[in-house]
């Protein structure tokens, strides 16, 4: 009984092979062909030369470019930094370079050394989450 499930089986995949095979053959006739756009660059007999081929422009150094005196004269301001939607963390994440101290005293509650120090101003009293000053 086992025996002719098995075979059962092998025959099934066998058709199924055989139409996958035919339905390859007929691939989308929009898509093109990957392999046999890219098998130029990748043969043995092209080497390096045919992948550059093309000229390869350098980025222009940004200090060259020429600014309007309009532009230069003009005073820009940063963006508004509005509060985001929703309630603020109680457990709030430390900002970078901020000491926290596990305390075992306080039941295992995460301490602060120092006052909080917003990374965007620079300011004692806040954090990045909650600072109104805009972004310099």
């Amino acid at each position: 009984m086992v025996e002719s499930i098995r075979t059962k089986l092998m025959q099934w995949f066998c058709l199924r092979r055989a139409k996958a095979k035919r339905l390859a053959l007929l691939a989308d006739p929009i898509t093109p062909n990957v392999n046999k756009l890219m098998i130029r660059y990748h043969t043995a007999s092209a080497g390096l030369n045919a992948a550059y081929e093309e000229f390869i422009f350098p980025v222009p150094n940004q200090g060259d470019a020429e600014v309007p005196d309009v532009v230069e004269q003009e005073q820009y301001n940063p963006p508004r930094n509005p509060p985001g939607p929703g309630r603020r963390r109680k457990r709030r994440i430390p900002s970078t370079g901020e000491h926290v101290v596990f305390s075992v005293s306080h039941g295992g509650k995460r301490r602060k050394s120092g006052p909080h120090k917003c990374s965007i101003c620079y300011e004692a009293g806040h954090n990045r989450a909650t600072c109104s000053n805009p972004a310099v």
